[in-house]
């Protein structure tokens, strides 16, 4: 979502009858809004107040949509823990489709940092850590979520004793809306966050991460590594660029954000448990470390372009393997981006727009979907028995 300003948990003023959303809620003013609908302050037949995500009218018309409701209501409201915003329910009102989440009061990630520009050490690695552990749930139970960015991490600040708690959001969309597509490949994501594999590879949970790293990134200078106002750009050097390291950020920490920004998913630190808990023992041992100064760019690197993959550091005990040349994969996204056979759909107001080898002036901070000629993915399980979702 573009923004998540929940500020409070106001009641709805006098006379507001809001809109409808099945038999048992009622939507009410907007809270955000984004590339796959909007989000609603809304209540519950009971009276407790809930997030209601409108999804978009056009995804509504995609074919299989409506049946992807039912095969993963069940996988999604079993998804729980202290850093998820917890996902409700899944309604279908005639043309409507919502997904009904907690309502989370603190604001997003994104907010957090306008203020101060950047965090300091310990705190950026408590609340990233926070979020991995928020990514361990989710992939434990086979699900990717695709868009990991600060706006879709909302801050609960409900215990004002201690910091906030991070909960990932958004993850439902993700994964109903994985596979379906005009005919292509679909990838879904923001381009300033998106894994450079993911022009030609269906998401992984390292696609995951490698947002995840870029998030820290931008939470510890005020900017992310890569830049453009061309999508395009943007994944190009996602594909072929170093970031460069940002002046004040300790050792520790930055071997674990060049980790995860790794161009071979199997080079990044894995599992989100396991780092996870490598970032919560950094925040304890940083503690006291001031925040860097804000960036107006990412530093440039040494080297400005990727030509072979880097080696991973393993113990003494494990040989390490040879640095081969450029994947292939490498090479064939490159030669992708370079013929501009990528297509950038951003789903917009009334339909789709199409914008074929893009300029203009999106800074890469909206969500798009990008399609290329890869191979159609192979549609994720149903779980084994499928709930039939909230009735109109």
């Amino acid at each position: 979502m573009t923004t998540h300003p929940h500020d409070d948990a106001r009641p709805p003023a006098p006379g507001d009858e809001g809109r409808p959303v099945g038999a048992h809620y009622r939507a009410f003013e907007t809270l955000g809004s984004g590339a796959m609908g909007e989000v609603r302050r809304g209540v519950s037949d009971t009276g407790e107040p809930v997030a209601v995500k409108l999804l978009h009218p056009s995804l509504a018309r995609m074919s299989g949509l409506v049946s992807r409701f039912v095969n993963e209501r069940n996988v999604l409201i079993g998804l729980s823990g202290p850093n998820l915003v917890r996902v409700r329910d899944l309604v279908v009102d005639g043309p409507t489709l919502a997904i009904v989440m907690d309502l989370v009061d603190g604001g997003d990630l994104r907010a957090h940092l306008e203020g101060p520009g950047t965090l300091a050490p310990a705190e950026a690695a408590g609340l990233v850590g926070g979020v991995l552990r928020g990514l361990e749930t989710v992939h434990a139970a086979g699900v990717v979520h695709r868009d990991i960015k600060p706006e879709n991490v909302l801050l609960d600040r409900s215990d004002k004793d201690t910091p906030p708690v991070p909960k990932v959001a958004d993850f439902g969309v993700s994964k109903i809306t994985a596979g379906l597509s005009t005919g292509q490949t679909s990838v879904i994501g923001t381009p300033v966050y998106m894994a450079p594999e993911l022009l030609d590879h269906d998401p992984t949970p390292a696609s995951d991460l490698y947002a995840v790293g870029i998030m820290l990134y931008e939470l510890l200078c005020g900017v992310p590594p890569f830049a453009s106002g061309n999508p395009l750009t943007l994944m190009r050097q996602h594909a072929e660029s170093v970031p460069g390291r940002p002046p004040g950020v300790p050792d520790v920490l930055w071997e674990l954000v060049a980790g995860l920004l790794a161009k071979d998913p199997e080079a990044r630190p894995a599992p989100a448990g396991a780092v996870a808990a490598r970032l919560e023992g950094m925040a304890r041992a940083l503690a006291g470390v001031p925040a860097a100064a804000r960036l107006a760019a990412a530093p440039l690197s040494e080297s400005s372009t990727i030509l072979t993959t880097p080696a991973v550091a393993r113990p003494p005990s494990v040989a390490p393997r040879p640095a081969p040349a450029a994947p292939a994969s490498r090479t064939r996204r490159t030669g992708l981006i370079a013929a501009g056979a990528v297509a950038v759909l951003l789903l917009v107001g009334g339909g789709t727009a199409v914008a074929l080898n893009g300029g203009g002036d999106d800074p890469g901070g909206r969500p798009v979907a990008v399609e290329s000629a890869s191979p159609e993915p192979s549609p994720s399980p149903s779980p084994s028995a499928a709930a039939s979702p909230s009735p109109s």
